[in-house]
C-alpha cells in the first residue's frame, strides 16, 4: 500500500525534519490499516474487546514465526503481551505450539486471557489514539474492525474534505473474495460521514480478501487481507523432533 506525495508539504527551510516525520506518520498508517484493527473503540467492553483482540490474531494464522513478529511491529503492539514464542531464539516448533495453544485457549477465565485482559487495557488508548490521528487526515479512509465473533468484521468508510466546496468520494466497486457484506449496495458517495458493513467471511478456513475502487485514491492503501479464521490445536500438532 502505498501514500502520495501530495499529503506531505514541507517547508523548505525544514524539509529534512519534517519529510522524516511525515513519513513515519504516513508509515504507521499505511501499517495499522494494512492489517485492520480489533475493536479499539472506547465505549466497547473490555471482555468483547479481548474477544476481538484474540480473533483479530488467531485468524491470521500466521506460517511461520518471522509473519507474527512482523505483523507485531507493524501494527505497534507490544510483543510482551502476546504468549507467543516468535523471538530470535525460538524455534518455529514453539513458536507453533505457543500460537496453537494461546487460540485454543478460549476460557476468558484462564491466566493467560486474564493478563491479555490486563495489558489490552493499559494499551489500548495508545492504540485508540493512533486510529484517530491516522483518520484525521484529510482524504479517503478505509478500514477493517474485527468483531468478537469469528469471521465477522466490518468495513468501514470516511471521507473527510479539506473545505465544503469539495467533491464527495465516490465508492465505484469493492471486489470481494470469499466475503459477503449486509446492505452494501455501489456504488455510493461519501460525505463528511462514516459509513459502516457488517461483513462476514463466507468459508472460514480459506483466504479472504477485499479490493476498493474509488473516485480518488485510500490514503491507506485499497487492498485488504482479512486472513482467515483456522488454527491447529496444540494436541494435533506434530511431535517436536
Amino acid at each position: 500500500m502505498k501514500f502520495h506525495a501530495s499529503l506531505c508539504k514541507p517547508v523548505l527551510i525544514a524539509m529534512f525534519a519534517t519529510v522524516v516525520m511525515c513519513t513515519n506518520a504516513l508509515a504507521m498508517c499505511e501499517s495499522l490499516f494494512e492489517y485492520g484493527t480489533y475493536d479499539i473503540d472506547g465505549k466497547t467492553d473490555d471482555a468483547d474487546r479481548t474477544a476481538s483482540f484474540r480473533e483479530w490474531i488467531c485468524q491470521r494464522k500466521f506460517p511461520v514465526k518471522t509473519d507474527a513478529a512482523k505483523f507485531v511491529a507493524a501494527t505497534g503492539i507490544p510483543s510482551e503481551i502476546l504468549p507467543v514464542k516468535f523471538g530470535p531464539n525460538d524455534s518455529e516448533t514453539g513458536f507453533r505450539d505457543s500460537y496453537a495453544a494461546f487460540c485454543a485457549d478460549k476460557d476468558m477465565n484462564s491466566p493467560l486471557n486474564r493478563d491479555l485482559f490486563r495489558n489490552l487495557k493499559k494499551i489500548n488508548e495508545k492504540m485508540l489514539g493512533s486510529f484517530k490521528a491516522c483518520v484525521a487526515r484529510d482524504g479517503l479512509h478505509a478500514w477493517i474492525r474485527q468483531t468478537k465473533e469469528p469471521g465477522r468484521f466490518y468495513l468501514n468508510f470516511l471521507h473527510r474534505k479539506p473545505d465544503s466546496r469539495s467533491k464527495p468520494a465516490s465508492i465505484i466497486t469493492i471486489t470481494r473474495f470469499n466475503v459477503a457484506c449486509d446492505s452494501l449496495f455501489l456504488p455510493f458517495e461519501l460525505a463528511a460521514t462514516e459509513k459502516s458493513f457488517f461483513c462476514t467471511r463466507i468459508d472460514q478456513t480459506s483466504l479472504s480478501t477485499l479490493w476498493v475502487l474509488s473516485s480518488e485514491p485510500v490514503l491507506e492503501g485499497s487492498s485488504y487481507w482479512v486472513g482467515k479464521y483456522t488454527y491447529t490445536p496444540t494436541a494435533d500438532l506434530p511431535a517436536s523432533p
